[in-house]
Formats: structure tokens, sequence, C-alpha cells
């Protein structure tokens, strides 16, 4: 998978920028929530859609801003890479993404202590340390 960004606006008032991700398979077109009536994809004048689901703000919390080389591996590691992942594989065919498992929960209503919850997240991690 490649992940791909776009640097969609520069704004100085939040001293951030605005980032656009995508993949060679998801693509701005696929990602892009700005639409007609007839759902075709609103353009800006560059042809790219006016927005999509992956335009984040990343504010540059350093003053003055890092070098291009800095802010280059800051946007890169804020990429959203298990979700654009999941995009990808749900418009793969050969992949199950019915969740069929999860339908059998549907309407159901459960409750966790906050204790059991922090023993399950500490488990977790322990089994990823390995």
């Amino acid at each position: 998978m490649n992940i791909h960004y776009r640097i969609i606006r520069v704004d100085p008032a939040a001293h951030g920028i605005v980032v656009r991700y995508f993949t060679d398979k998801v693509t701005e077109m696929d990602l892009a929530n700005s639409l007609n009536p007839d759902g075709s994809v609103i353009l800006n004048a560059d042809g790219y859609p006016v927005s999509t689901r992956t335009d984040v703000m990343l504010n540059i919390y350093d003053t003055p801003a890092p070098s291009n080389e800095e802010l280059e591996k800051r946007i890169m590691l804020n990429a959203p890479v298990p979700w654009l992942k999941l995009q990808e594989d749900i418009k793969d065919p050969g992949v199950d993404t019915k969740l069929s498992e999860a339908r059998n929960l549907t309407g159901e209503s459960k409750a966790i202590s906050l204790d059991d919850l922090n023993g399950m997240r500490q488990t977790l991690a322990e089994t990823e340390r390995r």
C-alpha cells in the first residue's frame, strides 16, 4: 500500500496545515464527501475534491515551524494507516468485510467496569510486546 498526502491549505491563524491522505487504491475521488445533489463530486479549481473523509488539521506546535523535512515526517506519521488499509479491504471483493459475527450482536447492550477495561488493555499491551 502506498500512502499519499496532499497539503490542502496552510492556516497561519491555527499554526497548522490541512492534510489529505489517500492511497493508490483508495483515491481522493473515492474519499470525497463534497457532493452535488446529483452525487457528482464537487471539485476545486485545481480539479481535486473540495473535501474528503481524510482531510485533517495538523497543528504545528513548534515555533518557529520545523523544516520541510520534519513537517513531511510528521505528516506521514499522522497518516490514518489502519483506516486506509480497511478502506482498501472494503473495495477488494476478495476480502470478507460482511461483519457476520457483529450482526449477531445488533441490538445488544452490555456494560464493563473501568477496572475490567483497564485489565483488558493491560493484557493486550503485554501480548503486543511479546
